[in-house]
């Protein structure tokens, strides 16, 4: 004869595992509700994905038959994952926050607020600053002469796939700040730490630099330059930070 275990309905387990299976089905139907509109609208989308960045053309073509399904569903796909992340954060934060201390809500609340600022602002940057000047300056390459024309004819899937790519560096480099924020507040690091690692940091910022921007010197150091600064920047409100609410 096989027993099977069930809960008590006043046990504080039974309460603690329909919260989770509460918020996971909310979270799967906000992911598939999102996922219908940004299909329903993805003409839309696509035009809103193309406006910042008509400096390259406004007629597209695919070479597959099937790449404009894929390209639509690549839409939806990651225009779901951008709506639904702030989403996905608040039921996480919802779960953890009221079993932490009043300290711990605090921080947890700021990593929250601070997650949220950088990804707005990361798909900010990509769409409106990013991805056209990077457009303007890679269609400078392009060659109009009697005896030889080369130009950019864009392809429906690939135009896609380079800003969404654009969008994921973006988030990444935001996030930065986050990351170091989560270390600073759990004490595993400190900003004078971060300081002394000030060469490494720029080394690191080169290897960004060569990795994410296209072929040219010029680019290149102006890239890393800036990230070196974004990087200064962050650890001096980090030391403004510690000062303030940490000690």
């Amino acid at each position: 004869m096989i027993h099977t275990f069930t809960l008590p309905h006043t046990s504080p387990l039974y309460f603690f595992l329909k919260e989770i299976k509460l918020r996971a089905v909310y979270s799967v139907l906000g992911g598939i509700f999102a996922f219908c509109m940004s299909y329903a609208y993805s003409e839309d989308l696509l035009y809103w994905i193309i406006q910042p960045n008509n400096v390259i053309q406004s007629h597209f073509v695919f070479l597959n038959i099937s790449e404009a399904l894929y390209t639509t569903l690549k839409i939806a796909g990651l225009t779901t994952l951008c709506t639904c992340i702030p989403f996905w954060w608040y039921h996480i934060w919802s779960f953890l926050v009221p079993s932490c201390t009043c300290s711990e809500r605090k921080k947890f609340t700021q990593v929250t607020v601070l997650f949220l600022i950088f990804f707005g602002l990361s798909i900010w940057w990509t769409f409106y600053v990013g991805t056209p000047l990077l457009a303007k300056f890679l269609l400078q390459f392009q060659i109009q002469k009697s005896s030889l024309v080369v130009e950019y004819q864009a392809t429906l899937y690939s135009y896609v796939s380079w800003v969404w790519s654009c969008l994921l560096i973006t988030f990444i480099v935001s996030q930065f700040p986050t990351v170091l924020f989560i270390a600073v507040i759990g004490k595993k690091i400190t900003p004078e730490t971060i300081v002394r690692y000030r060469k490494g940091i720029f080394i690191v910022s080169v290897l960004i630099a060569a990795i994410v921007s296209p072929p040219d010197i010029i680019i290149q150091c102006i890239l890393a330059l800036s990230f070196y600064i974004y990087i200064e920047f962050i650890i001096w409100c980090l030391f403004i930070y510690t000062r303030v609410y940490l000690n």
